[in-house]
């Protein structure tokens, strides 16, 4: 879970720069990829909720003793994870 979130999260941070908004709280990225990017149609809105799921979930898995993700979980996050670079990685290629 925290593998996958932290790919997402990277790459949003990547989209941001490229953008020349730098942000570095975990929370402070979240909001400016969805206000930013999301929102602006820039990406579609689907990785922002994406975003923000991987976080609840990779902070459950890091911190909360009595969470324990599903396999089904990880291996759904895994593939959001991977969806999601991709989609940065086409939105930084040059046009």
């Amino acid at each position: 879970m925290s593998r996958s979130y932290y790919a997402m999260f990277y790459a949003a941070k990547a989209a941001l720069a490229f953008q020349d908004i730098h942000v570095h709280k975990h929370s402070a990225v979240i909001a400016a990829f969805g206000r930013r990017l999301a929102n602006a149609g820039l990406v579609p809105r689907r990785l922002h909720k994406a975003l923000v799921v991987a976080f609840d979930e990779r902070s459950g898995a890091d911190y909360d003793l009595g969470w324990q993700p599903t396999r089904e979980k990880a291996e759904r996050r895994m593939s959001e994870s991977e969806q999601f670079v991709s989609e940065v990685e086409r939105y930084l290629r040059p046009q």
